[in-house]
């Protein structure tokens, strides 16, 4: 399903980010998969995470507003 594949993805960034804590590009996509699950709290702590390691990550910007 649609849903099972969004965990599994959400899974393989985390994992990501247990490798690397500072991968902000981890942080932005679990932003975007939380987001599609309508987590949106957890995708904008997410997001706020990459804009912090990456300011240069500005898509993230985008979804904050």
């Amino acid at each position: 399903t649609h849903q099972g594949n969004l965990e599994e993805a959400i899974t393989s960034y985390q994992k990501v980010l247990k490798l690397e804590p500072g991968h902000g590009d981890a942080h932005y996509n679990i932003g975007l998969l939380q987001y599609a699950q309508g987590n949106l709290s957890q995708g904008m702590i997410h997001f706020q995470q990459a804009i912090q390691i990456s300011p240069q990550v500005s898509d993230a910007y985008i979804w904050l507003k």
